[in-house]
């Protein structure tokens, strides 16, 4: 009898083999999370063309990153800062920060 996979499984798996450099997880990711990141990328920048290009940039910077990318990380997560630097940066017409995904206990509280 074989146990079938979650979703939640099946991401956490495709963020391991980005990791390790799998192009076909990284492809798989871009095939699931594009035209949420297009979109929220159009909601900051209101040009549909500007939003396809930051996404694509968005997709770069998990390449490019891949290996600082935690297990903890939430790719949806990642994604939404990621979009957000990029059209940021995109808007004052430089080079995207990396979005950092800090664990929660080592995120140090303001008073």
């Amino acid at each position: 009898m074989s146990i079938q996979k979650t979703p939640e499984h099946d991401l956490s798996d495709l963020l391991t083999g980005i990791r390790k450099g799998d192009l076909f997880a990284f492809k798989k990711v871009v095939a699931l999370y594009q035209d949420f990141v297009n979109e929220a990328c159009f909601a900051v920048l209101r040009n549909k063309d500007q939003a396809i290009e930051a996404g694509s940039r968005v997709f770069q910077m998990l390449w490019d990153n891949r290996s600082d990318i935690s297990s903890r990380t939430l790719i949806k997560t990642y994604l939404t800062m990621a979009a957000y630097e990029v059209c940021k940066a995109q808007r004052r017409g430089s080079v995207p920060e990396t979005p950092a995904i800090i664990p929660r206990e080592k995120r140090t509280v303001r008073r």
